[in-house]
């Protein structure tokens, strides 16, 4: 094996490893794993699909571990429909986007996590109960089809952007959205992987590579993470600086 291919394999693979691990503790875990694949030169289409591989995978330990410790909030079940359909357009959207401007919106997107990340702008999940009238529940549905239309078309941030439609339309606890915001991207990362595969879109390689060390994040986080919450503030300094290399790669080479 080339000393090359070798760096290759370790960047992937740390790459799914913080991905795992800060999309099980919040959410922005893909900016890694996107922002590898682009620096190792694949076209942002192949980027975008072969992403999805390792969030079904590490999604399957994250969920399975929250709910062998009664974790898992599944109360609103019905919101994982217009999620899900959201996921399905958005999905079938980034199939037919051009490879160039979607590399332009990715790079767009990460200009506003690191804006997000930077000034920690975070929802506010409290007790106090939210009103079920028709007209919220309406707007609570119409919120989470676009968080789901997101994941389905770039998914980097969808679980910060998830918790922040929950926040506003549920009277969960922090831990028991996103207990739930883990289980949605699971469900509508199906359908969504079904679509790129359909078209032909996975780099399988790079995807077993970057599966691999999400699901050991996965594991890692969800055993460490429920009960030392701040186990993921240095991958999010981490964070910060890829997000930063990855605006510079998208807008300037």
């Amino acid at each position: 094996m080339e000393t090359q291919e070798l760096l290759l394999i370790l960047t992937l693979f740390s790459a799914g490893l913080f991905a795992g691990i800060i999309n099980t503790l919040a959410g922005g875990g893909s900016v890694f794993t996107l922002s590898a694949m682009i620096f190792a030169g694949i076209p942002a289409n192949i980027a975008n699909a072969t992403n999805r591989v390792g969030v079904l995978l590490q999604g399957m330990v994250s969920v399975k571990k929250f709910h062998d410790k009664k974790l898992l909030e599944t109360s609103e079940w019905p919101y994982l429909i217009p999620i899900t359909l959201g996921a399905l357009a958005g999905s079938w959207f980034a199939v037919d986007i051009d490879e160039e401007v979607l590399e332009k919106v990715i790079g767009g997107i990460m200009v506003i996590l690191l804006l997000v990340t930077i000034f920690k702008v975070k929802p506010t999940l409290d007790e106090s109960p939210k009103s079920k009238s028709l007209i919220k529940q309406v707007f609570a549905y119409l919120m989470l089809f676009v968080s789901g239309f997101y994941g389905g078309f770039i998914q980097a941030g969808v679980g910060i952007l998830l918790l922040v439609t929950l926040s506003v339309t549920t009277n969960w606890s922090i831990l028991q959205a996103n207990s739930f915001k883990l289980l949605a991207v699971l469900v509508f990362t199906i359908p969504a992987l079904a679509i790129f595969i359909y078209n032909d879109l996975i780099n399988w390689y790079y995807a077993l590579i970057l599966s691999l060390g999400q699901m050991l994040g996965a594991y890692l986080a969800s055993v460490f993470g429920t009960t030392h919450p701040k186990a993921g503030i240095w991958v999010k300094r981490l964070l910060v600086v890829v997000i930063i290399f990855t605006i510079i790669k998208t807008f300037l080479f």
